[in-house]
C-alpha cells in the first residue's frame, strides 16, 4: 500500500520538530505501507533538505520551499494534484504533533475498513481537541468518553488535518481544499464538503499529541488576536451555506469577543470588535 505523508513546516527546524522526528521512528518495514515524504517548506529563509534526507535515508523525499507562506489549501492541492495518482493513501500533518508508533497499526485496520477518510483522535494538554462537532455555525469539543474507534457517521464531524489519512479515489470527485481560505478553517470546511460526498467517515484508535496556537495564552496578545481575527474571517466562508449564517456568526462573534475580554481580563481583546467590518 503506497502512502505518502506531506508535512508543512513554518518555523521550527526538521530536527526539532515532533512531528519529523516521531515519523523518522516509525518502523514501515513490519508493514504493508510503502511510505514515500513530501516537506513543505513555509519558512522565510528555507530549511533546505539535507537533514530530511538524513533522516529519511532509502525512502522517497520531495522537498518544496515557498518563502512567500504559501497558502495551506493552495498548497494541499498542489500536492493532491501532483501525487493523487501515484499513491493510494495520503496523510496530512502539521509541523507540532507527536506520531505514536501504534499510528500505523490504525492506519491497516482503516485501509480494510472500505471508507475514505480517517481521523485519529488529537488531545493537547490532556483535552480532546479533535474530532469536533458543529452545532449550526458552531463548533464544540467531542465527548471523549463517546469515542468509539471505528466507522461512524460523518454527519457534523469535523476534525483537524493533522493525522487525517485520506483515500486518493476521494479526489476522483469534485472534492478540493477551499482556496479561498489561508490557515484557520480549511480543515473544517474540508470536512463539511467530506459530509456531502460520503456519510461515513473512521474514527482512528490512536491519539496525537498536539499544540494548540489559540488555547495558547503565552503567545503574545497581538499575535493572538491576529490568529483570532483571521479564524473569525475563516468563518465566513466556512458556513456560507448554513441558513442565515451572517446573522448568526455576527450573534456569536459578539459574545466571542466578550467573552474573550472577560476571561483574559483584558480589553486589548475587544480590537477583535474590528472584524465585524466583514459583515458590511
Amino acid at each position: 500500500m503506497k502512502v505518502l505523508f506531506l508535512t508543512v513546516l513554518y518555523s521550527t527546524p526538521p530536527k526539532e520538530c515532533s512531528t519529523i522526528r516521531s515519523l523518522a521512528k516509525l518502523d514501515f518495514s513490519a508493514t504493508a505501507i510503502e511510505p514515500s515524504f513530501v516537506f513543505w517548506d513555509n519558512s522565510k529563509e528555507g530549511f533546505g533538505c539535507k537533514d530530511l534526507k538524513t533522516m529519511f535515508a532509502g525512502v522517497d523525499v520531495d522537498y518544496h520551499h515557498s518563502p512567500e507562506n504559501l497558502g495551506l489549501a493552495v498548497l494541499y492541492n498542489r500536492v493532491v494534484k501532483q501525487s493523487r495518482h501515484l499513491v493510494d493513501y495520503m496523510v496530512f500533518l502539521d509541523d507540532d504533533s507527536s506520531i505514536p508508533s501504534d499510528y500505523l497499526d490504525s492506519m491497516l485496520t482503516f485501509f480494510e475498513s472500505g471508507v475514505m477518510l480517517a481521523l485519529p483522535k488529537i488531545y493537547c494538554d490532556d483535552v480532546l481537541i479533535s474530532p469536533g462537532v458543529i452545532n449550526g455555525v458552531r463548533g464544540r469539543l467531542f465527548d471523549a468518553k463517546a469515542y468509539k474507534a471505528g466507522v461512524v457517521a460523518s454527519k457534523n464531524i469535523v476534525g483537524m488535518m493533522s493525522g487525517t489519512v485520506i483515500n486518493s479515489k476521494l479526489f476522483d470527485s469534485e472534492i478540493a481544499f477551499c482556496e479561498r481560505l489561508s490557515l484557520y478553517g480549511v480543515d473544517t470546511k474540508f470536512y463539511l464538503d467530506y459530509q456531502l460526498v460520503s456519510q461515513d467517515i473512521f474514527f482512528m484508535n490512536v491519539a496525537i499529541g498536539h499544540s494548540s496556537a489559540l488555547r495558547d495564552s503565552s503567545i503574545p496578545i497581538d499575535n493572538q488576536i491576529a490568529r483570532f481575527s483571521n479564524l473569525m474571517a475563516s468563518q465566513l466562508v466556512v458556513f456560507e451555506e448554513k441558513r442565515f449564517f451572517k446573522v448568526r456568526l455576527f450573534t456569536y462573534f459578539i459574545f466571542f469577543v466578550l467573552l474573550k475580554c472577560i476571561r483574559n481580563r483584558s480589553i486589548r481583546y475587544a480590537l477583535l470588535f474590528r472584524n465585524l467590518r466583514l459583515f458590511f
